[in-house]
């Protein structure tokens, strides 16, 4: 049930708590929140601009298209965040 953003959270607090100087540390961060399911949610709980995308679909796989999209959105915006947090340290 956790974004990718908070599972990335989750692992940027790990890191901090194993990291040790001149040492490397390997992290597995495994995420599925945009893989799905993709239909428990209504639509109107999804954000703009991700609601209603396709005209003409069926309201089940509208719902679920839109939530796909929303998803992998939201995870890529996470993804750079972890990104940054990780590439912008001074630690090689």
């Amino acid at each position: 049930e956790e974004s990718d953003a908070q599972m990335f959270a989750a692992a940027g607090r790990l890191y901090d708590k194993l990291k040790k100087p001149g040492q490397p540390v390997f992290l597995m961060i495994l995420t599925l929140n945009q893989h799905g399911p993709h239909d428990h949610q209504p639509m109107a709980t999804l954000p703009r601009p991700y609601r209603n995308l396709l005209r003409g679909l069926p309201a089940n796989a509208a719902l679920n298209f839109d939530t796909y999209l929303a998803r992998l959105h939201a995870s890529d915006l996470a993804m750079r965040a972890l990104e940054r947090a990780f590439l912008d340290r001074p630690q090689p």
